[in-house]
């Protein structure tokens, strides 16, 4: 039963934040241009975009797999709305018609992912923001070594996988670690401050 009310929680929560971030893409502008010579050097690899695309099995994994669900929860709503007014008032646009891909299954995948995902909301990457929250919470929770193993190494591919599927600059990699820190201190004191509230009315 509790598996199912987290599942629940996580999916409307999911929905509105999703309902917010693909709104404000329509009315973000395009102002600042992150690109460093760093950004450049980085090849585009297309078939990267298999990494790009796991990090929803790491939500879902999360979901059922953390024992404190609340502050990945409250933490995902404070990683999007800061990047929500990020995108509003620092909005930048990556150039992804550098990097035209239009054959094959790859060029489908681009296409979707492209027109789900606007260049306009690159920083912070809200993709790194949600991924590192994850795994830092995971990890903080874990006593397996191997599972701790396995997610750092994941979160870094994912982390480079922004880069070359070339839907991020690396300073929105940096921001969206900046996000994730701010978001789980954010968290950790809301659920604090519950809990001394819950206390006291006992």
């Amino acid at each position: 039963m509790e598996k199912a009310n987290r599942f629940i929680k996580a999916f409307v929560t999911f929905a509105i934040l999703s309902t917010l971030y693909m709104y404000v893409q329509t009315v973000a502008g395009s102002k600042f241009d992150f690109t460093t010579s760093i950004d450049l050097a980085i090849p585009f690899i297309p078939e990267t975009i298999w990494i790009y695309i796991t990090n929803f099995l790491l939500m879902l994994y999360a979901i059922f797999a953390i024992e404190n669900f609340n502050d990945i929860l409250i933490g995902s709503i404070m990683a999007v709305l800061i990047s929500v007014l990020c995108f509003i008032y620092f909005p930048s646009d990556y150039p992804r018609e550098l990097y035209p891909i239009t054959e094959g299954f790859y060029g489908w995948a681009f296409s979707v992912l492209r027109s789900t995902d606007m260049p306009n909301n690159t920083f912070p990457s809200l993709h790194i923001s949600l991924t590192w929250l994850l795994t830092v919470s995971l990890i903080k929770e874990s006593k397996k070594k191997c599972i701790n193993i396995y997610l750092i190494i994941y979160t870094i591919l994912l982390s480079l996988s922004v880069l070359t599927t070339k839907q991020h600059f690396i300073a929105d990699v940096f921001g969206g670690i900046a996000v994730a820190w701010l978001s789980l201190m954010i968290a950790k004191r809301v659920n604090n401050e519950d809990k001394r509230f819950h206390k006291r009315s006992i």
